[in-house]
């Protein structure tokens, strides 16, 4: 029998988006410390959603639930500083890795805030792919 919808097939529970864009990010918590400053990394970005991010960095991080990471992303004219936790990671090349984070929201809100978001940016990449490929249509 096949799943009722999409989240069940894949195991997501939101709704992935390419953005492919740069990305800063910095160790921000271990345990119960707390950094107010810390070595800024670049990043890229390769999708983001509600929940998380992938993302590509050239260091070798650990993919610990004792440490949180602060995202700073230019997006959608707006500049996102969002925590999360590294839950995945796999290595290409061995100079070149892979994570997968998972957003550590304290506010609703502000998961509803990233999720609208995509979701103007979706429509807006639509309307403009539409308008690209057939401008008389």
């Amino acid at each position: 029998m096949l799943p009722q919808n999409n989240e069940q097939f894949n195991g997501r529970q939101y709704h992935r988006v390419d953005v492919r864009t740069p990305c800063r990010f910095r160790l921000r918590t271990l345990g119960n410390k707390t950094f107010r400053t810390g070595e800024l990394l670049d990043g890229f970005i390769e999708n983001l959603s509600g929940g998380g991010l992938s993302f590509i960095s050239r260091r070798d991080l650990p993919d610990s639930e004792m440490l949180a990471w602060q995202f700073m992303i230019e997006f959608d004219t707006e500049v996102l500083n969002l925590l999360g936790r590294i839950v995945w990671k796999r290595t290409a090349n061995g100079d070149t890795y892979y994570y997968g984070v998972q957003f550590l929201f304290t506010e609703h809100n502000d998961q509803q805030r990233l999720i609208n978001m995509l979701n103007r940016f979706q429509i807006i990449r639509r309307i403009r792919e539409r308008t690209t490929r057939n401008p008389l249509a």
